[in-house]
């Protein structure tokens, strides 16, 4: 199931430099080396679609984590709007990217 949720979902972010596991129900994003995690994950929150900062996810070495965010992909019931969430994560990217 988790292959097959990336097969159809990592086209919407194919631009982007992204890690997943076979196993996983995760998409590790790796943002522009410009755009801060805090800031994408804040912008993100002010539109509804809660990320959490790669940072999070890390014992030691935090710097490491900060150019990144985790997409769960299970954390939404319904496909489409984990497709909806996944554009807006790429536009803001691009948008955050280019006005910074």
């Amino acid at each position: 199931m988790a292959i097959e949720l990336q097969e159809r979902l990592t086209p919407i972010i194919r631009n982007l430099s992204f890690q997943t596991f076979k196993t996983s129900f995760h998409i590790w994003i790796k943002l522009p080396e410009r755009l801060e995690s805090d800031i994408l994950v804040n912008y993100l929150l002010e539109n509804n679609i809660i990320v959490p900062n790669g940072r999070d996810f890390l014992v030691d070495n935090l710097q490491k984590g900060e150019n990144f965010i985790r997409i769960a992909l299970s954390a939404e019931k319904s496909i489409d709007k984990i497709e909806k969430a996944l554009i807006e994560i790429v536009n803001s990217i691009d948008y955050n990217k280019n006005h910074r």
